[in-house]
């Protein structure tokens, strides 16, 4: 990761650990409520989504075929069994 993609990592990576630090923890609920998480993950699904790897439908995330497709190629690299 390089340039503008690692500045963006870093900045999720700061405000977690600064949560953390806060409170001495942070749970899973607590995550949904870090800007960072929001906006990073929030442009994750909007990239899988315009690469046609997802579909967004009434609130539920489908894979494509072409999302799984890829996880299979993935998977093949990766030497594991196929999804």
């Amino acid at each position: 990761m390089r340039g503008r993609t690692q500045e963006k990592y870093d900045q999720v990576m700061v405000e977690l650990l600064e949560r953390i630090v806060e409170k001495g923890r942070c749970t899973g609920d607590e995550l949904e409520n870090v800007p960072g998480v929001i906006q990073e993950s929030q442009r994750i699904i909007n990239d899988l989504e315009r690469n046609g790897l997802i579909e967004l439908e009434q609130g539920t995330v489908k894979i494509t075929e072409r999302g799984r497709a890829l996880l299979r190629t993935l998977d093949e690299l990766c030497g594991k069994e196929e999804v």
